[in-house]
């Protein structure tokens, strides 16, 4: 019996091929917003302009040489339209997305010389791939491509070229989602880290103090909720897009910007200030935890301390309770006694008596209650 899990392992490894393209095709892709609560609603939008697709989420590619794939992602659901006429999506159906379109680009076949007038531009595949664009939305909101390739290459090394070409500025648009977000985080941990530092444990230590830092303890707990899946997302993405850049083989053209060089200074400055806002997180977030368990620490050791002092108050006053006892049992029993043996004893030995019987009364309730206390 295969195992589920097995299967699944192997599957993956299949899941997202390279697609084979038999001529130089106009090529569209969108990636709109999907999550395990708004995927049915993503889907049932797409089905309005995709005839035949799955009637459940799944990847999918129709069958014919002007096809349409889809595929869904972690946190999206990509698109890939090949035609050979460049892609039109109609205006009224993207304004009704159930959810933000994070990517719309269009990679277009066009003439070396054309290709060329792109004020970003690299050649790859070994040469024979020449690609260019200028990162812009046009009015449209499309971000369009050109390119030409040199060599007519085999279909399935075109469709290997063109797919991770898309992939390139699909990732590069994700690497860089909520970036103003992240950045808006700063301000928040700067205060948290004034209100950190004013807190000082050199005085007696307070509830209030420690609910101080427990306010801070829970609001940089916030910011990591808010911030460390998206971080870790933006560099994930931030390393596939080099990764597929070096996979192309990209080389610099003369006179002109190279993709590689262009998404490098303008990604990576973004990408290590978000890492520094989750570093600067974490930081703060242990220097908050260790002023709060020392602060815990000194109000335990503060506690213990009243409390021994209250134990040996106790004690004390114990004793003094005890002492007492001892006078007023043995005042009640040498009373008792004296009356009792009044009438056997002549009248002139009544004061030694009273000098005899008094210490031994005292001494034997002494012994009494010592007896008593240790059987308890």
């Amino acid at each position: 019996m295969l195992h589920n899990d097995r299967a699944a392992a192997h599957h993956e490894l299949h899941a997202r091929p390279f697609p084979s393209m038999k001529f130089d095709a106009h090529l569209l892709q969108l990636c709109v917003k999907a999550s395990a609560m708004s995927i049915e609603d993503v889907w049932r939008w797409l089905s309005d302009q995709i005839s035949g697709l799955p009637a459940t989420p799944c990847a999918w590619q129709s069958d014919n040489d002007y096809w349409v794939k889809v595929e869904p992602h972690t946190e999206f659901i990509s698109i890939l339209w090949l035609s050979a006429q460049p892609v039109q999506l109609p205006a009224h159906w993207l304004d009704v997305a159930p959810t933000p379109i994070f990517v719309l680009s269009a990679f277009d076949p066009a003439p070396e010389d054309v290709v060329e007038t792109r004020p970003v531009l690299s050649q790859m595949f070994e040469g024979k791939l020449t690609a260019g664009t200028d990162f812009l939305m046009g009015p449209d909101g499309v971000t369009r491509w050109s390119y030409a390739f040199s060599v007519a290459p085999e279909p399935e090394n075109r469709g290997r070229a063109l797919q991770m070409l898309v992939e390139v500025e699909t990732y590069r648009i994700l690497a860089m989602l909520r970036m103003d977000q992240i950045r808006a985080v700063h301000p928040k941990l700067q205060s948290i880290s004034v209100t950190a530092a004013s807190i000082q444990l050199s005085g007696v230590a307070s509830h209030q103090t420690l609910e101080q830092l427990e306010q801070c303890e829970s609001q940089l707990d916030e910011v990591w909720q808010q911030i460390n899946w998206r971080i870790g997302a933006c560099r994930a993405y931030y390393d596939l897009v080099f990764q597929r850049l070096e996979d192309l083989t990209e080389q610099t053209t003369a006179g002109h910007t190279s993709i590689k060089r262009f998404l490098g200074r303008r990604m990576t400055p973004a990408v290590r200030t978000a890492e520094t806002v989750l570093k600067r997180q974490q930081e703060l977030a242990d220097q908050v935890s260790h002023k709060a368990n020392l602060l815990r620490t000194r109000m335990q050791l503060d506690l213990h301390e009243h409390h021994v002092k209250q134990v040996a108050r106790q004690t004390r006053l114990q004793a003094t309770v005890e002492g007492l006892s001892v006078v007023a049992i043995s005042y009640y029993a040498y009373g008792l006694l004296s009356k009792f043996l009044a009438p056997m004893i002549p009248a002139a030995a009544t004061k030694q008596l009273d000098i005899a019987l008094v210490p031994a009364v005292v001494m034997l309730v002494w012994l009494a209650l010592k007896r008593i206390k240790r059987h308890l």
